[in-house]
């Protein structure tokens, strides 16, 4: 179990680190424009490159990213149903209260969490306001709002 959460956890702060890269590189990009030193002859196809680069690589790494999880997720959720039918097969909660005196409480729910749909809604989150920024700012330099 803990490896399935590990494996979670390090696929989306990969995803993020390279959302993170998109947007320093995108800030760096945004800030050549708007404040030149020499101001580029293609300030709208810049900005709708950039764009458009954003658009295509943010949405890539959000679904390669979010398939893994779910793949992921699925074999977990196969071991829990799995584990669940060998415990209760076996019998195991009345040979332990037998030999103990105590009953042992194993958990029944193993990979029906939802919690990977959160993960996965956080990651498309920082795509989308990565885009949508992107997006706003290829208008505003389109329509020469500067």
């Amino acid at each position: 179990m803990r490896a399935y959460h590990q494996s979670e956890i390090s696929h989306n702060n990969n995803a993020v680190i390279i959302l993170m890269s998109i947007a320093a590189a995108s800030g760096a990009i945004v800030l050549s424009i708007l404040f030149p030193e020499n101001p580029p002859q293609n300030q709208k196809y810049i900005a709708v490159g950039l764009f458009l680069f954003v658009l295509f690589f943010s949405i890539l790494i959000c679904k390669v990213t979010c398939d893994k999880i779910d793949s992921d997720h699925s074999s977990y959720e196969r071991f829990g149903k799995d584990y669940t039918a060998a415990m209760k097969a076996l019998n195991i909660n009345e040979m332990y209260k037998l030999e103990k005196d105590k009953k042992l409480n194993y958990f029944e729910g193993i990979g029906t969490g939802s919690g990977y749909k959160k993960t996965q809604n956080i990651l498309w989150s920082l795509a989308s306001i990565l885009i949508v920024s992107t997006g706003i700012f290829a208008l505003v330099i389109c329509l020469d709002l500067l």
